[in-house]
């Protein structure tokens, strides 16, 4: 329990781990073993930690001792939104003062926005782009191998986006994700994110420049979805 603990402190618990720890009250446990703070005590602690860091990505090798609170009250927010977002209305459910709060800081509210803030530093690491060979490369080494392995899951979660399939279910649990959506989907193409080769050949077959327009008309779609227009700017997603 004691490692369990340090673990999910530290956010290096996995999210399916992370959700049945959730299921059993591992947070109750963690905060009676803990000084109590308020809720506006720890969103001002986040401030110091944007100013000091320019995002809200929590984690144990950022900031020391002083920030390593945060992160287990990071998750909670997150699963206090999740609650929300799923009608689950019990006294953890986030509340309309605290949502408003968390947006106009830039508070990552899921896992998928935890590991798109992280894609925009490490892109920003590397000149303003995100090498395909990266994502080819196996088996991942440390540093950033968790982001590495999220992206290779955005191309599979692509692919089922594209085929219709949108959703999945997390093992052993009832909860269930959403793969990718259009808002996710412009996110992604707006940074730059390599979804297929850069060099690929899009002759090799009738079956192929069929899948390619289709893959078009849906991120098409999306587009219009999100912008409310078809007008895409001549540049979009380079």
């Amino acid at each position: 329990l004691r490692f369990q603990s340090e673990q999910y402190v530290k956010g290096l618990t996995p999210p399916d781990r992370a959700a049945k720890l959730d299921a059993i009250g591992i947070q109750e446990y963690l905060g009676s073993k803990q000084k109590n703070f308020t809720w506006d005590e720890s969103f001002d602690l986040m401030l110091e930690f944007k100013q000091e860091f320019g995002f809200c990505n929590v984690s144990a090798q950022r900031g020391g001792e002083r920030y390593q609170r945060l992160i287990s009250w990071a998750n909670r927010q997150r699963t206090a939104y999740t609650s929300r977002v799923n009608n689950n209305m019990g006294r953890d459910t986030m509340t309309d003062e605290h949502l408003e709060k968390l947006k106009e800081i830039d508070f990552p509210l899921t896992e998928w926005d935890v590991n798109f803030v992280e894609l925009v530093r490490y892109r920003n690491e590397r000149g303003g782009e995100i090498p395909w060979e990266v994502l080819m490369r196996k088996p991942f080494t440390e540093p950033d191998r968790d982001l590495k392995l999220w992206m290779k899951r955005q191309r599979r979660h692509y692919r089922s986006w594209i085929e219709g399939d949108q959703e999945s279910e997390v093992p052993g649990t009832s909860y269930k994700f959403v793969k990718m959506t259009g808002e996710r989907f412009v996110k992604l193409t707006r940074l730059g994110f390599p979804f297929v080769p850069p060099k690929q050949d899009k002759m090799k077959s009738a079956l192929i420049l069929q899948t390619l327009w289709k893959k078009r008309f849906l991120e098409l779609k999306s587009f219009r979805e999100h912008f409310g227009h078809v007008d895409v700017p001549k540049h979009f997603g380079m």
